[in-house]
């Protein structure tokens, strides 16, 4: 079985306060919820754990959530079970990488998928994606920002086609994990919470059986029938 998180955003300090541990209270939150996450991935029915983006809020982190998070990687590890992340808009920016330093912990069962990683990071096809087999799915990681720029719209439009080509050129049983907004849920907060700063997918347009879009950047559950 499959367990996914995304839009942690460990590090936001809204609404919050400072404790004396000198983490604010709305980090304390995420770290509580980060152990209960480690809880139910160290479960035997739980095989694989996939990170849709947007563990942290901000591209530059303080050292105590960095220390946290190192931490809570290694135990993560530690379970030898397969843990892929495809970094969000807050974890790469334009102008900095807030979870950078994972590729440096050489952790044996962590994947980031990072355009770091990427053959061609001027122009990323569906060719090049990173792909893993699970039983008999095929899951393929589309990271936010594939070109180099500092324009975040070119950077935007660029992980948005390629998704687009992935949910247009998927097979059946395939799961394509992406940070993206997508708009067609029937019940439930998203309509609402839909941004309109940023592009949108409708994933009714690539409706095809067995094809799954496991995708963060609402921050809210969703409904689907």
């Amino acid at each position: 079985m499959l367990l996914s998180f995304a839009d942690l955003h460990f590090g936001v300090r809204s609404y919050s306060n400072q404790l004396s541990s000198g983490f604010f209270s709305a980090e304390e939150d995420a770290m509580i919820v980060l152990d209960k996450i480690f809880e139910r991935a160290s479960q035997s029915d739980i095989d694989r754990v996939i990170v849709p983006g947007d563990i942290t809020h901000t591209n530059k982190p303080t050292s105590l959530v960095v220390k946290f998070l190192t931490n809570w990687l290694y135990r993560i590890d530690e379970l030898g079970k397969p843990f892929d992340f495809v970094p969000g808009n807050h974890d790469d920016s334009v102008y900095a990488h807030s979870i950078a330093f994972i590729s440096e912990l050489k952790l044996k069962n962590v994947n980031m998928i990072d355009r770091a990683l990427l053959h061609n990071p001027a122009r990323l096809s569906t060719a090049e994606i990173p792909s893993v087999r699970w039983n008999d799915w095929e899951i393929v990681f589309a990271p936010y920002f594939t070109v180099s720029s500092n324009s975040l719209k070119d950077k935007n439009e660029a992980a948005y086609s390629l998704v687009r080509d992935c949910l247009t050129f998927a097979q059946k049983k395939t799961i394509v994990v992406a940070h993206v907004q997508e708009s067609s849920a029937k019940l439930g907060s998203e309509q609402v919470m839909i941004s309109k700063g940023v592009d949108i997918i409708n994933t009714d347009n690539y409706a095809k059986e067995d094809i799954i879009l496991l995708t963060g950047h609402i921050h809210r559950h969703q409904i689907y029938k």
